[in-house]
C-alpha cells in the first residue's frame, strides 16, 4: 500500500513531488506515534523513559570498555602519586578493578550482585594515611596541587578534593576528619571516566526514547483489539513494569546528562548498580516484555471476540 501511495504522489524530482513524499512519510510517522487516552499516554512516556535509560546504559558501557584506561595496580598508584605520598606507610590500602567499588564485607558480597549497592563508589586504588588533626589542611591542599601540576598533571579542585588527570588516569586527594586528634589523607587513583561515554549515552537516550515510544504505541494499538480481560492484564503488566524500571532509568539518564563534570562521576549505567533499583529494573523489564508479547497473536477466544463485534467498515 505504501508503494502504491508513493507511486500516486507527484514526481519526486520536482519541488512539489518532494513535499508530497515528505508529507506522506510525516503522516505515516504521526500515525505510528499516535497514542490516545491519558493512561495510554502515561504508559508510553514511562516506556520511553525505560528505553532511553536502557539504551543510554548500553551505549555508555560499550564506549567505556573501549576508551577507559587499564586499572592501576597498587604499585602503579604509588608510583604515580610519589610526589605527594607521605613517607610513612598507609593505614589502609584497598583495590578494586571495577567501575563500581566491590564490597569487602562477606555478606555484602553475596547480596550486592542481586540487590545492588546502597552506596556508589568508583573502583581503583585507595591509599589512606592518618595524620595529626592540627595539620594545616589548606596549606597541604595547596602543596598537593602544586606538586601534581609540577609533575605534569592537569589539576583542579572540587569541594575540597584535589584532582589531577593525565594519560587517562585520575588522582583524587581528600583530607578530612577521622577521629578526635587525627585526620585522614585519602588518595584515590582510578581510570578517568571517558567523556565520549557520556556523549554517546546522551545520543543513545534520544534514540531509545523514540524507538520505545514507537514500540509502546504499536503495543497499545494492538492490545486494544483484544478482549477486556486480556487487555486489562496486559495493561497491568505494562504499568507495573514501567513504574518498577523508572528509578533505574532516571538514574542512568541523570548520570548521562551530568556527564564527567565533577569528581568521581557515576557511569551512565549507575541506575542498574543501586540497591533496590537493580532488582526493580530486572522485574520491570520482564513485565514490560510480557506485556508487549501479550499484545501479539490472538487466541481463538480473541478471534471470537473480534467476530462478535459489529462491522462498522461499511
Amino acid at each position: 500500500m505504501l508503494t502504491a501511495l508513493l507511486d500516486a504522489a507527484a514526481d519526486g524530482r520536482s519541488a512539489g513531488g518532494w513535499r508530497s513524499t515528505a508529507g506522506l512519510i510525516a503522516d505515516g510517522l504521526r500515525c505510528r506515534l499516535r497514542v490516545t487516552g491519558a493512561l495510554a499516554m502515561l504508559l508510553a512516556l514511562l516506556a520511553s523513559l525505560a528505553g532511553a535509560g536502557a539504551l543510554a546504559a548500553a551505549a555508555g558501557w560499550s564506549v567505556w570498555q573501549v576508551e577507559a584506561a587499564s586499572w592501576p595496580s597498587v604499585a602503579d598508584a604509588k608510583r604515580l602519586t610519589a610526589p605527594i605520598l607521605p613517607s610513612r606507610k598507609p593505614a589502609e590500602v584497598a583495590k578494586s578493578d571495577s567501575v563500581t567499588a566491590e564490597p569487602t564485607d562477606p555478606l555484602d558480597k553475596i547480596l550486592v550482585p542481586f540487590i545492588g549497592t546502597p552506596e556508589w563508589e568508583p573502583g581503583g586504588v585507595r591509599l589512606n594515611y592518618v595524620q595529626p588533626a592540627d595539620a594545616d589542611v589548606e596549606s597541604q591542599r595547596a602543596w598537593i596541587r602544586a606538586k601534581l601540576t609540577e609533575a605534569g598533571w592537569r589539576t583542579s579542585a572540587e569541594r575540597g578534593i584535589q584532582i589531577g588527570e593525565q594519560d587517562g588516569i585520575r588522582i583524587e586527594v581528600w583530607i578530612g576528619g577521622r577521629e578526635p586528634g587525627t585526620q585522614d589523607l585519602q588518595i584515590h587513583v582510578y581510570p578517568a571516566p571517558p567523556a565520549a561515554a557520556y556523549t554517546v549515552a546522551g545520543a543513545a537516550a534520544v534514540v531509545g526514547a523514540f524507538a520505545s515510544w514507537l514500540l509502546a504505541a504499536a503495543g497499545i494499538a494492538r492490545i486494544r483489539r483484544h478482549p477486556p480481560l486480556r487487555r486489562a492484564a496486559a495493561s497491568l503488566l505494562a504499568g507495573v513494569g514501567a513504574v518498577a524500571i523508572a528509578p533505574a532509568s532516571l538514574l542512568n539518564l541523570l548520570a548521562a546528562l551530568l556527564g564527567n563534570h565533577h569528581a568521581s562521576p557515576p557511569p551512565p549505567w549507575v541506575g542498574y548498580q543501586f540497591a533496590l533499583a537493580r532488582p526493580a529494573a530486572a522485574i520491570g523489564a520482564l513485565l514490560l516484555l510480557m506485556a508487549f508479547l501479550a499484545s501479539f497473536r490472538s487466541s481463538q477466544s480473541d478471534q471470537a471476540f473480534k467476530a462478535s463485534k459489529p462491522d462498522t467498515a461499511g
